[in-house]
């Protein structure tokens, strides 16, 4: 496999990890601490109901419209910078306070006030601030915002919503997936778009190589220069990170996180199958369903093993 396909598969289980710990912490600290329950973003109260599931992807079926008609009538990139700083500060805000959270109170012991509780709130704003502005200085935070954005919105939404309501929004997503790269295309429209304007709604890799060309300096004079030329590259998007996350995490509750692990690590063999087709055939695919069938397909095995055990 190509140095490109690791590195994304390596930033795809970063993601996977962080966002199972952030959710983990999420669950088991909102059984304590009321504060914790304000994450809860389950449109329905019950949040093992299945109207969860659909009013999410309603959500994103929204979501979709909504960049299409920009895409086609806008052709700047402030608009799109705006968005990303929002999705950057507010899903990262998630994971710099509930680890700092961790941190503070669970492993340094201090004592859980009101003041106490603010210096975290304030610390983790700061945290996601400075994340989200240096994305707009420093290009190459790129993959870092949507790594840590993507664990923090799969953490969210496992925590809001029961295993079951997260498999059917996981099926209807994996449809409108395939819809959308090969019946309508314009899944891959928005892959190009966004990746043109470099936005952190995806993770990349790339590989380059410095080639010597001759460069006329002055007439009849040429000097050999070294170019750096690319080779080869992948691009993943957010949501093919987050949703499997997000999967891993609303079966923690009941499962375990054992049962977490296996639904990631089935995602990740998933995702290597996905991009050897990808790199082999130069095709883009839509991957979430072979992303999280490969997980569902794993958490299935394990519950198999341990009926025979």
């Amino acid at each position: 496999m190509s140095k490109v396909a690791l590195s994304i598969i390596a930033m795809f289980a970063l993601t996977q990890l962080l966002g199972i710990y952030v959710g983990a912490l999420l669950v088991e600290n909102s059984k304590t601490v009321p504060e914790f329950g304000d994450f809860n973003v389950s449109p329905v109260s019950d949040m093992n109901s299945p109207l969860n599931a659909i009013l999410f992807f309603a959500y994103v079926i929204g979501g979709a419209v909504f960049l299409v008609l920009v895409l086609k009538f806008y052709k700047g990139v402030l608009l799109f910078k705006g968005i990303e700083f929002m999705v950057i500060f507010t899903a990262s805000f998630i994971v710099f306070f509930v680890l700092l959270y961790h941190i503070v109170f669970s492993v340094l012991l201090y004592q859980h006030t009101a003041l106490s509780l603010l210096y975290v709130t304030l610390a983790s704003i700061l945290l996601s601030l400075l994340l989200s502005a240096g994305k707009f200085i420093f290009a190459k935070l790129k993959n870092s915002a949507a790594v840590i954005s993507s664990a923090g919105v799969g953490a969210l939404f496992g925590f809001s919503i029961g295993f079951y309501p997260a498999l059917l929004f996981v099926l209807l997503l994996a449809l409108y997936d395939y819809w959308a790269v090969f019946k309508t295309g314009h899944m891959v429209k928005f892959a190009r778009e966004l990746g043109d304007r470099k936005l952190s709604f995806s993770i990349s890799a790339r590989e380059t190589e410095n080639v010597k060309e001759k460069v006329q300096v002055k007439k009849g004079v040429y000097e050999e220069r070294e170019k750096e030329v690319e080779r080869s590259s992948m691009e993943l998007g957010t949501g093919d990170l987050a949703i499997p996350a997000m999967l891993a995490v609303s079966i923690y509750p009941t499962g375990g996180i054992f049962s977490s692990l296996a639904i990631a690590f089935g995602s990740l063999i998933g995702l290597a199958f996905t991009l050897h087709i990808v790199s082999k055939n130069r095709v883009f695919l839509p991957a979430i369903p072979p992303i999280c069938l490969g997980g569902a397909a794993c958490l299935l095995l394990l519950r198999l093993i341990l009926i025979l055990l």
